[in-house]
């Protein structure tokens, strides 16, 4: 994950800013909800859930060392 993170960080090599995961995963769930007759909105929070703690949790590691 350290890579991945790394490269989609506001310093990395696509330089996404983080205001922008937000809308990011809003707009997959989106997707998902919109393709998968199967999707419930449990399924979304439990998404939410799971997709925040991943988008979060390095980046204030990495714009320290940026």
């Amino acid at each position: 994950m350290g890579h991945k993170a790394q490269a989609h960080s506001r310093g990395g090599e696509h330089k996404i800013a983080p205001n922008l995961y937000p809308i990011w995963l809003e707009c997959l769930i989106e997707t998902v909800r919109s393709h998968d007759s199967e999707f419930t909105e449990q399924l979304g929070t439990a998404s939410r859930k799971i997709m925040t703690k991943g988008t979060r949790s390095p980046l204030p590691l990495i714009e320290k060392r940026l």
